[in-house]
């Protein structure tokens, strides 16, 4: 098993004729160190107060991070267990016609085994940038922002490689105008961020900024919020007066009352939404 290998012991045998590890398993070795160093970064940030708004958030990452590290560990020892017979197939004898029609049959079959770790170890790259295009798109669906309109995508990861390897497709996906990608330290904190006019999303594998500037008038967004705002705390204010009422909890259908507070928790949790918006701006 992979873990099991000394560092000197993988590479070694990793640069020999032995059969295995090889590619499949060296990527995803690549993708483990990968969520390593981004552990890393997640257990330096928590605790320090500088990082204390996005700290619940950051510790959510971490635990994902983690479970993807063990992921991508068990991808190097299962690409290692579906080679080693692929490279034993390529051995089998071809004298007679039979023969060779067995290895045909038995080297399709392996060869098609053995694809599936390395398609899997892709899986999980792309999955990357699709939380990362995920999350771009909830922020700018926050802000009601067209997807006509692009913002240049700051991203700061340690999976540079995958994130520049993945620029046309964060562009068209994502809305960008340009795509810069940088190490974790390219981007501060949320609040310095904000202080600069940049709105930061996270996901576990990257933090992305975008220039508040490029993607809406802020005037008239503070104008908005403040105009949902004032709607919803109103609602919410008639609604928690109804609820408090002993005579309409008293006279009520037990279904309805239930509905009602269903209604104030969503309101609340829109108002919350909402004042994060406008912090933000």
């Amino acid at each position: 098993m992979v873990e099991q290998l000394t560092l000197d012991k993988f590479l070694s045998t990793l640069s020999s004729k032995e059969p295995v590890p090889g590619g499949g398993g060296a990527s995803a070795l690549a993708g483990a160190l990968g969520n390593a160093l981004g552990q890393m970064v997640a257990n330096l940030t928590i605790g320090k107060k500088r990082y204390a708004d996005v700290e619940d958030e950051i510790k959510g990452l971490l635990a994902r991070m983690e479970d993807l590290q063990k992921e991508f560990v068990i991808l190097a020892d299962r690409d290692e267990e579906v080679f080693a017979p692929l490279a034993a197939a390529y051995g089998l004898p071809t004298g007679t016609e039979e023969e060779k029609a067995h290895k045909a049959a038995v080297m399709e079959q392996r060869l098609l085994d053995a694809s599936y770790v390395p398609l899997e170890v892709m899986e999980k790259a792309v999955e990357m940038l699709m939380e990362a295009v995920k999350a771009v798109r909830a922020r700018r669906s926050e802000m009601n922002v067209p997807p006509s309109k692009k913002a240049h995508l700051t991203i700061a990861t340690q999976e540079a490689d995958i994130f520049t390897a993945g620029i046309p497709f964060l562009k068209r996906l994502g809305y960008a105008s340009q795509v810069t990608v940088t190490g974790p330290a390219g981007l501060g904190s949320d609040k310095e961020e904000a202080a600069k006019g940049v709105v930061t999303v996270i996901t576990h594998a990257a933090r992305i900024g975008m220039p508040l500037a490029e993607l809406v008038d802020l005037e008239k967004e503070k104008a908005r919020i403040a105009k949902e705002l004032k709607k919803n705390r109103g609602e919410l204010e008639k609604l928690s007066n109804k609820l408090n009422n002993p005579g309409f909890l008293a006279k009520a259908p037990e279904q309805v009352v239930a509905a009602e507070k269903e209604r104030a928790e969503k309101l609340t949790a829109l108002i919350a939404q909402l004042e994060a918006q406008e912090a933000s701006l």
